[in-house]
């Protein structure tokens, strides 16, 4: 065993355990992190060289690889600690730390030049190692510099105390570098032991930094996120690993020659599977998730991560889209299980099973409310466990399963759905295919889960309910409509037949008669069509004239005292309505008019056009009158009415809808005792 190897075992052993051990110590903080980087970076060169070998006459690439990403690692790690760590800057970082700043540029300069320079193969120094060789030094010299100044400019005398060894062995391994480069530049004779012994500074280091590991020298904060810390140890794992197999690699072609290129071409397709496998593998990605978990966190969980993942697969797909599914899988994705069942309380108070993801459902499919599970998730709002059940079934109380759960060894936990204090259902999840068990952290997460699950659930009920409602009320308004016209109907059928004995042998009379009984058929047809449809059908509209409908209507109404009088302005006004509306409207409004007026009062109707060429109809009478708060509250309010058991309450808010459809308006002035005024306006666009 050469003295550079066992120089450089030592330093690789020391440096991988401190690497190791400061991972298991690790629980996010970010300047922990950074000097994880520093040391894995301090591995690597270690190995590589163990590898490779000591040239001190030639720079190697893979060499200079590593040493140039090593010192930008412990740069980034002291300057992170110089500004969060009560360091004073003064005016800036470029003020005080000028001259190390430049020489850590022109130092990474120089190794970027010296990798693009051509390697001599002679026994003389060649330029790029001189390059290289130079670089290096300006490196060192930067980092101790830095380290120098940095004790002075600290502002708290704890702070110091606490980072004493810290200082001490990063100022050992940056001076001895100084050291080393310095001499083996004038004494080239020296260079190989000198080189040597930097495996040494680095293995005694490595061990005085596994003692202030567990100290408090580390923030508190937890700055690195679980997503960020999983693909990073994935980062560096795979570094090793294509650093170790390099080796391999490398020491194959050096001892075994170039006849051996099957064997390095299957290291190469060993390495790429086995890196594929573990990318591709969500049960290796679930192993490297539980080994965070237990050994790199205080909190299992990133908390706005896991929320925000949460409501984003509730809203998957837009507002009810298979909400009932994304529940089950929102709650599975927090402990890694793979799809389950859906139950909720139906409307006997029985708790039946609506939906399952991605599990095959089970036999039963209703769970009694009497039962010992119903009563135990409401009482104790719980999370069942069935392995913790299966070994502690005292900390369950009298908790009695049922027979399907008992049976179905792929059941892990139960998860009520509390909304308040009511249980509205249960979510039963399977194991995951990494099995693993769940601790307090977790029981907390998914029952505020639950609670949020089962508001967009108990939202998405609600507005079924409420569309089963509008659904009945649209079905109670077509038959009320329906009703108000057979109403109507009747009315005129039983004007004809009361007055059938005295006018029957009147020729006119009995023309009129067999108008109205036509067209009460026609119009009773039209409803019995919109009832077979279950909706009313919308209103062929046609060019009608307003003031000869208005006559008509009138005349039509002077069978009943006081008879309606019509004046009009206006001889012709031509408008685009349909005419059973319009003419219903009319009726109506007049006929309410007579209604509240005594036979010796008056009902004026008339016709004008009001300064922006509207038309302007008036219905007055000198009825009894209502006062501002009925008009305000009742008037127009559907199924509302004054007449008992002979109105329906919904003629005045069927006549003021269908005018605002023409984009006009009724307005309403009345004096109790004084009588009524019906003002409707249709613009003349229409």
């Amino acid at each position: 065993m050469t003295l550079e190897f066992a120089c450089y075992t030592f330093a690789a052993g020391a440096s991988l355990f401190l690497l190791a051990r400061a991972f298991l110590v690790w629980q996010g903080q970010l300047d922990l992190f950074l000097f994880i980087v520093c040391v894995f970076f301090s591995s690597l060169w270690s190995i590589m060289t163990l590898v490779v070998g000591i040239d001190v006459m030639h720079n190697t690439a893979i060499i200079n690889f590593s040493e140039t990403f090593r010192y930008a690692a412990f740069f980034l790690f002291l300057y992170f600690f110089a500004v969060t760590k009560n360091i004073n800057v003064g005016n800036g970082v470029l003020t005080h730390y000028k001259l190390s700043i430049v020489l850590s540029l022109a130092g990474f300069t120089l190794l970027i030049i010296s990798g693009i320079l051509p390697v001599n193969t002679n026994h003389e120094l060649s330029t790029s190692f001189e390059i290289n060789h130079t670089g290096l030094f300006c490196l060192a010299l930067s980092g101790l510099i830095m380290l120098l100044i940095m004790p002075r400019r600290v502002t708290t005398e704890q702070v110091l105390t606490a980072h004493r060894f810290l200082f001490f062995g990063m100022v050992f391994i940056f001076s001895y570098d100084v050291f080393s480069f310095v001499i083996s530049y004038f004494f080239t004779a020296w260079a190989y032991h000198l080189f040597v012994v930097r495996g040494i500074v680095l293995g005694i280091v490595s061990i005085m930094f596994i003692f202030i590991l567990k100290t408090d020298i580390w923030s508190k904060r937890i700055s690195v996120s679980h997503s960020a810390a999983r693909h990073t140890l994935l980062l560096i794992l795979s570094l090793c690993y294509l650093s170790f197999m390099a080796g391999i690699a490398y020491w194959v072609e050096q001892n075994q020659g170039n006849s051996n290129g099957l064997v390095l071409m299957f290291i190469l397709i060993i390495a790429s599977f086995f890196l594929v496998t573990l990318y591709t593998s969500e049960q290796k990605w679930a192993h490297i998730k539980v080994f965070l978990n237990k050994h790199f966190y205080n909190y299992k969980y990133e908390y706005r991560e896991e929320w925000l993942r949460f409501i984003r697969t509730l809203s998957r797909g837009g507002p009810g889209a298979h909400l009932l599914e994304t529940v089950i899988e929102a709650l599975a994705q927090i402990v890694g299980s793979r799809g389950g069942l859906l139950w909720l309380r139906s409307n006997t108070g029985h708790y039946d099973l609506v939906t399952h993801s991605d599990f095959d459902p089970l036999d039963c499919r209703r769970e009694a409310n009497d039962s010992s599970l119903i009563q135990f998730l409401k009482n104790w709002q719980w999370i069942i466990d069935l392995d913790e059940y299966e070994k502690d079934r005292e900390l369950y109380h009298d908790l009695q399963l049922p027979d399907w759960i008992a049976a179905d060894t792929r059941i892990w936990l139960v998860v009520p759905l509390m909304q308040d204090v009511e249980l509205l259902g249960f979510v039963v999840l399977p194991h995951p295919e990494v099995k693993h068990a769940i601790n307090w952290e977790d029981h907390d997460l998914l029952k505020t889960a639950g609670r949020q699950a089962t508001t967009h659930i108990a939202q998405l009920l609600a507005v079924q309910a409420l569309v089963e409602a509008r659904e009945f009320q649209a079905f109670s308004q077509l038959s009320a409509f329906v009703i108000h016209d057979l109403k109507n109907l009747v009315a005129q059928l039983s004007l004809v037949v009361s007055n059938a004995k005295k006018h029957k042998h009147n020729p006119e009379f009995m023309e009129d008669a067999i108008h109205t009984v036509d067209h009460s058929v026609s119009k009773m047809n039209r409803l019995l069509a919109q009832l077979r449809k279950g909706q009313i059908q919308p209103a062929v509209s046609n060019q009608l004239d307003i003031i000869a409908l208005l006559r008509q209507v009138v005349d039509e109404r002077s069978c009943q005292e006081p008879k309606p009088i019509f004046h009009s302005a206006i001889k012709k006004l031509n408008i685009t309505a349909n005419r059973d509306r319009l003419n219903a409207t009319f009726e109506h409004l007049i006929q309410n008019a007579q209604d509240a007026t005594p036979a010796d009062g008056e009902v004026t109707i008339k016709a004008v056009y009001d300064d922006n060429e509207n038309c302007i109809i008036t219905i007055t009478d000198t009825g009894c009158g209502m006062d501002a708060i009925f008009i305000r509250d009742r008037l127009f309010r559907p199924f509302d009415s004054t007449k008992g058991q002979g109105g329906m309450g919904i003629g005045a808010y069927e006549s003021r809808e269908y005018i605002r459809e023409l984009s006009g308006d009724i307005v309403v002035h009345s004096t109790p005792r004084r009588g009524s005024t019906f003002t409707l306006t249709l613009p003349e666009m229409i």
